[in-house]
């Protein structure tokens, strides 16, 4: 029998918080939780969604675990999106699988994420930004991995990513104005 595999999330929540509100610019953003409460390894996505919203329940967040954005609803959502959010931008959540050395490793990156392509799904780009959470191993009935992941390390990665998030999201949300984000900022006060 092997030994088990240590899965702590990485990078720590501090960093991980600042990689998310590096890209969280002067314009409204839209969090777009994606993956299925039917798969364990898939419920990273709505996990994070539904922490989102219990830390800021008017935080602009779809996917959770209530409501799960996932391959059938997916497209309809981003249009959804575009139609009641016109000009938000969107940062994607979603699991994704890898190799053993990169298990509980969080990713935050500018561009969408290509949600499903892990399991050879042809489903839309999703972001302007995007976090994933590598649950479990690649390669081997990539279903199968997802199907079969430890409920306890994808919570682990949620709540990480979550509280990552919400501080992230607190401190857009105490420098981001709405009336004056199209407008620039005078350089000095007036006299």
């Amino acid at each position: 029998m092997s030994a088990p595999v240590s899965f702590y999330p990485r990078p720590s929540r501090m960093e991980l918080s600042e990689q998310v509100n590096a890209l969280l610019t002067h314009e409204p953003w839209v969090f777009v939780c994606i993956g299925s409460d039917r798969s364990t390894g898939d419920a990273f996505g709505p996990l994070v969604g539904s922490e989102l919203m219990r830390y800021f329940p008017d935080m602009p967040v779809y996917g959770s675990l209530d409501e799960p954005v996932h391959a059938l609803n997916l497209e309809s959502v981003l249009n959804h999106i575009a139609s009641h959010h016109p000009g938000a931008r969107i940062f994607a959540v979603d699991a994704a699988l890898g190799e053993k050395t990169l298990l509980g490793t969080l990713t935050v990156a500018k561009g969408p994420v290509f949600p499903g392509r892990g399991v050879e799904k042809n489903l839309p780009a999703v972001g302007d930004a995007h976090l994933t959470a590598v649950v479990n191993l690649s390669g081997w009935h990539p279903f199968w991995m997802l199907q079969h992941t430890r409920l306890s390390h994808v919570w682990k990665l949620a709540r990480h990513a979550a509280g990552a998030m919400a501080l992230a999201w607190a401190r857009h949300q105490l420098t981001y104005f709405p009336d004056a984000a199209h407008s620039p900022r005078p350089s000095t006060y007036p006299s």
